[in-house]
């Protein structure tokens, strides 16, 4: 066990200037006091990820709110940000091995297209889940829930 909380809020406010220097605001909704049995290391790489993306993809000024709470069964790990354009048949796809939603960003945001097939192998790691909503066509929600 490790104090999950902990490293998920340091993990998390890490990725505040980055934010900031991107002109979104970092909300951060973090239970507090929670432990965890699992990689510590890989859950920080998890958490990275998701901030990560969130990131690069939101649309210009918005917030991205960022939470950790207790699930039924362990916990979940949450990012939620709006986008300019969003493919909704595409949101599953997200997860596969080189797979981008836009390949004409891939430029302006940097990277391979492996860090959401990582978050998934880490979810799945901890038997867990992770998915890609979007209930309005615009706003996405990233939910990892692991056990």
């Amino acid at each position: 066990d490790f104090p999950i909380s902990d490293a998920v809020r340091e993990t998390a406010e890490s990725f505040a200037d980055f934010a900031e220097s991107k002109g979104h605001v970092l909300q951060l909704d973090i239970a507090p006091g929670l432990t965890y049995c699992g990689d510590e290391y890989a859950i920080r790489q998890l958490v990275s990820i998701l901030l990560d993306n969130a990131v690069k993809y939101a649309a210009p000024e918005v917030s991205i709110v960022f939470s950790l709470e207790k699930g039924r069964h362990g916990v979940v790990i949450r990012t939620e940000n709006q986008c300019d354009a969003l493919d909704t048949a595409a949101l599953g796809r997200l997860f596969d091995r080189f797979y981008r939603a836009d390949p004409a960003r891939s430029a302006e945001t940097g990277g391979f297209g492996i860090g959401l097939a990582i978050a998934r192998s880490i979810a799945e790691g901890h038997h867990g889940t992770i998915r890609a909503e979007s209930p309005d066509g615009r706003t996405v929600i990233f939910t990892a829930e692991l056990r």
